[in-house]
């Protein structure tokens, strides 16, 4: 398939294409080398386009796109920027701006990106993750949850299929395989907050650790105001034991367990979870403070 896709790269290029410009040829070139992975190629050509023709916005999109790849995110930045000067139609190079700007903790530039793109395309779903997860970080809980409600209903039919067969192995016992197929159903709907418990409960069940704390910490970047989230990722750290680096985890414990209690300070477990852990941490003044709160609710 690969020689094939080489093939039909060359043919591409003797084939020629009426009253193309040497941007759009090289521009041509550069986008069948990016969708077959030649990204040195792709570089080469997409940059040629550009210095012939600046104002082909689709060039400068692509360029965002290999800078992107190369982990270089502020070149990539600048490059969607410029696309999108020449124009502002694209709901894909708004969303890639966005997430950029979140990486950055530009948080209210990133919203109106996801915004923007949005109102180009209601049904962009990373868009859709993207407003609810900011709207989240900004502690807007009413507008976060109505985006990720939103972005959950538009894939929920594509991954019920997946989920069906997904929950048939876990009741036959079988939870590696249960746990791939709830994984490829997450990879569709990462909205499906249940199904991060899901997930997090047969990793703990597979006495994977490592694998429960990945999934957590995915829910509360998607949804920072969600208290269910962080307070599992404290007993996950909490218990995780590791010899290495024991106190790192124990303070990892006590930004999630903190997180918690910030969303729901009136939770008496959330704060006797808080002692055990300073306490684990050697930190006696946090424990006391936990430990006094307790106490005022439980004269």
């Amino acid at each position: 398939m690969r020689y094939l896709s080489i093939i039909f790269l060359i043919l591409s290029f003797l084939t020629p294409v009426s009253a193309e410009t040497d941007a759009e040829f090289y521009l041509r070139k550069g986008k069948i080398e990016l969708e077959n992975e030649m990204y040195d190629f792709a570089m080469e050509n997409l940059s040629l386009s550009f210095r012939c023709d600046p104002d082909l916005y689709e060039t400068s999109a692509l360029l965002g796109d290999l800078f992107l790849h190369k982990k270089k995110r502020l070149r990539a930045h600048e490059f969607y920027l410029k696309s999108l000067s020449l124009n502002d139609a694209q709901d894909m190079t708004h969303v890639k701006i966005g997430e950029i700007d979140d990486f950055y903790t530009r948080y209210n530039g990133a919203l109106n990106h996801f915004l923007r793109a949005i109102e180009l395309n209601n049904e962009n779903h990373r868009a859709l993750l993207g407003a609810a997860r900011i709207y989240g970080v900004l502690g807007n809980k009413e507008s976060a949850d109505s985006f990720f409600a939103k972005a959950y209903s538009i894939n929920k039919d594509k991954s019920a299929p997946i989920l069906k067969e997904a929950d048939k192995l876990y009741a036959a016992k079988k939870y590696s395989q249960a746990i791939e197929e709830y994984k490829r159903a997450q990879e569709i709907n990462p909205a499906d907050t249940e199904l991060y418990y899901t997930i997090e409960s047969l990793e703990r069940l597979r006495e994977n650790n490592n694998g429960s704390l990945a999934v957590l910490e995915r829910l509360v970047y998607l949804r920072p105001l969600e208290s269910k989230g962080w307070i599992r990722l404290a007993y996950t750290y909490l218990s995780e034991r590791s010899y290495k680096n024991r106190r790192g985890e124990l303070r990892q414990a006590a930004r999630a367990v903190e997180k918690a209690i910030a969303l729901s300070p009136g939770n008496m477990e959330y704060h006797s979870l808080a002692v055990e852990i300073y306490n684990a941490l050697g930190d006696r003044k946090q424990e006391l403070k936990h430990r006094s709160i307790i106490n005022a609710e439980n004269p």
